[in-house]
């Protein structure tokens, strides 16, 4: 994985430093979803007397995190601090929301439980937030100001309009 992580960065032009500060977390998650080494989950959840499609299930959703944000500095030369620094603030900012999107929508929780329609939500925004373009961060920041509403009045007891639907 990291021969192919590191290839890939050289064909999008990023310094080799860069590199290395990037394949080295990554290729810890290797464990995750390789060939060789992800049998080792189902190996350790025997151990555990654990079920291991759900340990393998759990990995991959504390994982998928670890995987987006190097192919968001390989996309986004900003997210290595190059470039004006308003687009650079801009950039940092709405891909650290889109990771909090991901991880919640990955876990199931914002301010409380989220349900279904909040996890779809919660992807959309993080996919939109993600995306190193200011004309997606918008639309994903509305996206989880709704969200963020619908949780809110939810913990407050309070229906809102999609809830009242469903």
């Amino acid at each position: 994985m990291a021969k192919d992580l590191r290839s890939f960065f050289k064909e999008v032009g990023l310094d080799l430093i860069e590199i290395d500060k990037e394949i080295d977390p990554v290729s810890e998650l290797a464990e995750i979803s390789s060939k060789v080494e992800g049998p080792i989950l189902y190996k350790n959840a025997t151990i555990a007397e654990a079920d291991g499609f759900k340990t393998g299930w759990i990995a991959f959703r504390l994982g998928i995190v670890g995987f987006i944000v190097p192919y968001m500095f390989a996309y986004s030369p900003t997210m290595l601090l190059i470039g004006e620094w308003w687009h650079v603030v801009i950039t940092v900012i709405t891909g650290a929301i889109g990771v909090i999107c991901l991880a919640a929508a990955m876990q199931g929780y914002l301010v409380q439980t989220l349900r279904w329609y909040e996890r779809v939500l919660a992807i959309a925004a993080a996919v939109f937030l993600i995306v190193p373009k200011v004309s997606f961060a918008v639309p994903g920041l509305a996206v989880l100001a709704v969200l963020i509403m619908m949780q809110i009045n939810r913990k407050r007891g309070q229906k809102g309009g999609l809830e009242r639907l469903l």
